[in-house]
């Protein structure tokens, strides 16, 4: 009983840390909240985006073509609770709270001890890294709450729901189309006796997943949908390069060779 009241108590503090003066803290919507909340605004009143693209899969955006799943939930938020920038962090603000719930869920499942998932998740409640992109309207977060509440049902045997969770993380922001997978495989690897057992709705499971996840495998294909790996690749820049090139160039002339062990090619793709 005493542990219940820690999680609520712990889940309520980080209600308060992520809602407490939301619009003040940060003072103004950056960049990419304008766009997402803009988007959202024309969404829900003309059923458009900026670029007169009626709902969209991928938001264009500033050429970065931004995921869908927040846009349209900010639109939700909108509906409700009206057209300004509380609005627009509402869901992140949310997201961020329960995953502090999800979070003791999932360590109490992989541990079976309710002291590491009461620690682990005031660790989280408390993070000024949660806190940060919590407090801004960031697909990123949403996106963290769908993988951490997805690897929670999978370890409950929910395959079906595990797999919409973990597709509506893809949707939601780019850098789960990378992990993802990979997490997802490791936990049929680890897991693939208690998978076996309930082998017909394991491949329910799947084949929802590959319906959901087929447009994402063409847009990635697509140059639209490979603008924003471009922009953030190592492999992106030539100038980096040209830099760590010059970099090096300069290290030998004085003699300084122990600094090309920083100043090379591996380590600026490393970076």
């Amino acid at each position: 009983m005493k542990r219940i009241i820690w999680i609520i108590v712990i889940v309520c503090m980080a209600g308060v840390l992520r809602f407490w003066r939301l619009t003040d803290v940060p003072p103004a919507l950056n960049s990419d909240e304008i766009a997402i909340g803009y988007n959202a605004y024309s969404v829900l009143t003309t059923g458009r985006d900026e670029y007169n693209t009626p709902y969209p899969f991928t938001f264009r955006s500033f050429d970065d073509y931004k995921m869908p799943v927040y846009v349209y939930v900010v639109a939700g938020s909108m509906r409700i609770l009206g057209y300004n920038d509380f609005a627009v962090r509402f869901p992140s603000a949310l997201f961020g709270t329960i995953t502090v719930l999800f979070t003791y869920l999932l360590v109490r499942e992989l541990f079976k001890r309710r002291d590491i998932a009461v620690v682990s998740s005031l660790l989280l409640a408390i993070s000024p890294w949660s806190i940060h992109f919590s407090r801004s309207g960031y697909e990123a977060n949403a996106a963290v709450f769908f993988v951490v509440a997805a690897a929670y049902v999978f370890l409950k045997k929910s395959y079906i729901l595990s797999s919409v969770l973990f597709s509506l993380s893809i949707w939601t922001y780019l850098t789960p189309r990378i992990f993802v997978p990979l997490l997802v495989l490791g936990l049929a690897l680890i897991y693939r006796r208690e998978i076996w057992s309930k082998k017909f709705e394991a491949l329910i499971a799947l084949l929802i997943a590959v319906a959901l996840l087929l447009p994402i495998v063409k847009m990635s294909l697509s140059p639209e949908g490979q603008m924003r790996a471009a922009g953030v690749s190592a492999f992106g820049n030539p100038d980096d390069l040209k830099k760590s090139a010059l970099r090096t160039l300069r290290d030998q002339e004085k003699g300084l060779k122990v600094f090309t062990i920083f100043d090379n090619r591996r380590m600026t793709y490393a970076r």
